[in-house]
């Protein structure tokens, strides 16, 4: 059987979802789904740095490559923050650079990675079975200071998407073992669909 072709690109940079797939060859769009405000629950609340029930953001993502759906996105944000995404493009302009345009600076981010079976809302946007394994990536991104700017949970297909790792071994033992070695390599690898 035919393994689907692979497409490269790296993720030691802190970058943005239209960065990953221009690096990957991929033409870059977004659906909003949902951009409304809620009460934040407790787990978006201990992320954003305010209290369980605050109001908060929620802007809703299906993120497309070559028009086919790659990921879903689930961001919320602070008002404050929030308040600088009203009336912009978010289906072709990405969270990162409206702000920058402002003088507001992604500088930071603070990653989680997990397998997640698709619950039925996510699965349908992405076109896939509910059940289906998919990989799932908490961000928490931060300006200068490191003030949080937002929490978002990305949802990628794992048939679209394998993360590739290289790490080195301190053979002369230089460096102290709580250190560890630098990180080398930690690549997406993005899987074009077999015909593409």
């Amino acid at each position: 059987m035919k393994q689907p072709a692979h497409i490269q690109q790296g993720l030691v940079r802190l970058t943005d979802f239209a960065e990953d797939m221009a690096r990957a060859g991929l033409q870059a769009r977004s659906q909003v789904v949902h951009f409304a405000s809620e009460p934040a629950s407790a787990e978006v609340a201990s992320r954003l740095g305010v209290a369980e029930g605050a109001t908060v953001v929620r802007l809703d993502r299906l993120r497309l490559g070559n028009d086919e759906p790659v990921a879903f996105d689930r961001t919320w944000l602070t008002p404050f923050y929030a308040q600088f995404l009203e009336g912009r493009d978010l289906e072709h302009e990405t969270i990162y650079r409206i702000l920058e345009a402002l003088g507001i600076p992604i500088v930071r981010g603070y990653y989680r990675i997990a397998a997640v079976n698709a619950e039925a809302d996510v699965a349908r946007l992405l076109r896939v079975p509910e059940g289906t394994a998919l990989l799932r990536i908490d961000r928490t991104s931060c300006t200068s200071g490191n003030k949080v700017v937002y929490f978002q949970q990305r949802f990628y297909r794992s048939d679209r998407i394998v993360y590739e790792l290289v790490l080195e071994r301190d053979s002369r033992r230089c460096i102290p073992p709580e250190e560890g070695m630098p990180l080398r390599e930690f690549e997406p690898v993005f899987l074009k669909p077999l015909g593409s």
